[in-house]
């Protein structure tokens, strides 16, 4: 049973003039206490293919996040968005807890037509069932990679 879920949107347009002060711009978002999942989806207008060799009219817009004690992934323009949770997350994040604090929606300013780009970011959360913890198991090495790997046989 899901006890609480709340969103939040933010649209914003960035010009060529943006991407040169600040290539890598920031949406600032706050957590409460107690999420259990945290999912961020995005679209930008235009959207074209990330190739550096294809000079096509269009933007490509970068996705990742930064939580308040750091970063917490990263999947450029692959994915059109992520989610956290305590033991899962979405390839290219880390899972673990959504600490509450102050979040950023981490945007790469890649390529952008010369009259700009809108962005939508949508951000969505649950808090966690009552009683529900997170225990990090130990990570093995040898249980990730093998030992062989490692040794680089």
């Amino acid at each position: 049973m899901k006890h609480e879920r709340a969103n939040l949107v933010v649209e914003r347009h960035f010009d060529p003039a943006d991407q040169a002060a600040d290539p890598y711009p920031l949406i600032p978002f706050d957590l409460p206490p107690g999420v259990g999942r945290l999912e961020v989806r995005y679209t930008y207008s235009d959207p074209i293919s990330p190739d550096p060799l294809e000079s096509q009219p269009g933007n490509v817009v970068d996705l990742g996040v930064v939580a308040p004690d750091g970063f917490r992934g990263w999947s450029g323009s692959a994915r059109p968005s992520f989610t956290l949770t305590p033991g899962w997350a979405t390839p290219g994040y880390l899972p673990g807890p959504p600490a509450a604090g102050r979040w950023h929606v981490l945007l790469g300013l890649y390529k952008l037509a010369p009259d700009g780009c809108d962005v939508r970011a949508e951000i969505r959360w649950e808090l966690a069932e009552p009683g529900v913890t997170f225990t990090p198991a130990p990570v093995s090495w040898d249980g990730l990679f093998g030992r062989a790997a490692r040794q680089g046989a």
